[in-house]
This record gives C-alpha cells, structure tokens and sequence, in this order.
C-alpha cells in the first residue's frame, strides 16, 4: 500500500485543491493520480502495468494531477509496457516518438510517459535516441475501433412495397400477394407474373405457379436490400416512393406508342 501513498494523495486532494495552491513532489517509485471513482481493481491493474518486471523505474514527477515517468529498458520490455497499459480498463493510449531532450533526464531515459489523471489519458513517448530500442522489434498495441452497430432485423413491414434493381423488379402486397414486373435484361414483362411470399428471419420465400423459391434479403447500403438468389446472383434493390395514381398500363411489346 505504501506505493500508493503518493498517487492517491494527489488524486484525493485533486478536487479540492487545485484552485488555492499547486501540489507537486518526486516520485521515488512509479505511480499515477487516478480519478476518484476509478474502480480498486482497475488501480490495481494500472499500478502493475506501471512496475513490469524489465522496464527500471529511473524517476518521476507530478504537479497536481499530471505525471511524469521515466524509464529504461529493451525493446521488449517496452512491448511488456505498452501492452499491459492497453489492456487497462477505462484508459487512453496514446504512443508518439521524439528526438527532443527528455524532461530531466541524464541519458538512461529510453521511454518517459505522461498522465492526466482528469482524462486518465497516458502517453508514452519513445525516445528515437535509445541504443536499446529498436525499432524493427517495436510493437505497438492493437487498436480496435467502436463495436459496430447491430443492424435492426427487416420486418413483413418494410418489404410491403415496390422494388426495383438491375434487370428486376417486382411488387409486394400486405396480404401476402405479390408480382414480378421485370425480371431479366429485356425490360417490362408483357404482363406481371403473380406469386405468393412470406417472410421469415432474413429469407422470402415466394411460390409461384412454376414451383417455390426462397431468396436471402438483407440491409444494404443507403436505404438499399441485398437480395440473394438460391443460385448465388446478389442484386442491390431500392423500394419506389408510393404514388396515389397508378401508372397507365404498358403496351405489350412490339405495340405501336400514341
């Protein structure tokens, strides 16, 4: 617990202090301010991701809530560093390189770390000037980014309506009937092909007078679908805006136009 003494200190006395007067020490061991409702056992892990066994501790400093850390090491001790801080829970990360001197060093430092215990933001900076970092051998944390939103599942609802696509089109009914209006390269069918559909998890199955088939729809890009056929063709789809009027009906092909 002694470890903790400087650290804590400092974090506790963050929000009560820091407008009449500045505190600020050497630290003879490594240690940070931590914001005061960080959990115990989130300390605990940042503590010891601090003190890894090959990284030697050279000296350190804080004022208020901001430290300083220097240290020394292999590159592989510096690996063991970073990716025990990345594994923290509810930190920041932040990895950069330098050439400029390192704040109060006498050449030993090859790594110093800053902390701000407000953000519980660290930065590592790597000094390009160490004989024993190499930076072949240097390997940084993974970094993954936000969890991808989970896509609503479609609903009968939605698909009630028509759609069109790339050499297809057809129309869905709320009572279960629907019609093809165009399904293959030469344009508008003579005259829509009626079926039946249904919809379950992401399959429509549709029964035709030529026998049943079922096709994979799922959300697409831009208010689009993905429609899969059982043959492995994939076409993006788009529903048409609702009109009040009906169209005119086509002329069957090969019809003179007015």
């Amino acid at each position: 617990m002694k470890s903790f003494l400087a650290p804590l200190l400092c974090a506790a006395l963050i929000a009560t202090a820091t407008n009449a007067f500045a505190l600020a020490g050497d630290l003879k061991e490594p240690g940070v301010a931590l914001p005061q409702d960080y959990p115990k056992a989130a300390q605990v892990q940042v503590m010891a991701a601090l003190k890894q066994p090959d990284c030697k501790f050279l000296k350190g400093s804080f004022i208020n809530w901001h430290t300083t850390l220097l240290y020394a090491g292999e590159t592989k001790a510096l690996n063991q560093f970073l990716e025990a801080l990345a594994k923290c829970p509810g930190i920041t990360l932040h990895v950069s390189f330098t050439t400029d001197p390192v704040p109060r060093d006498d050449g030993q430092c090859d790594w110093f770390v800053s902390h701000d215990a407000h953000a519980n933001s660290f930065h590592v900076r790597v000094n390009l000037k160490s004989e024993r970092v190499k930076l072949p051998d240097l390997y940084l944390p993974e970094v993954k980014g936000p969890a991808l939103k989970a896509s609503a599942a479609l609903t009968t609802n939605e698909l009630v309506g028509e759609w069109t696509g790339p050499c297809i089109g057809f129309n869905l009914a709320a009572d279960g009937t629907g019609a093809w209006l165009v399904k293959d390269p030469f344009g508008p069918l003579e005259k829509p092909e009626a079926f039946r559909w249904d919809f379950a998890g992401s399959t429509v199955r549709l029964r035709e007078a030529t026998g049943e088939q079922k096709l994979e729809v799922n959300r697409g890009e831009q208010d689009s679908l993905e429609l899969k056929f059982a043959n492995g063709r994939a076409v993006r789809i788009w529903k048409q805006a609702a009109t009040k009027t009906s169209a005119p009906p086509r002329p069957p092909a090969g019809s003179p136009g007015k």
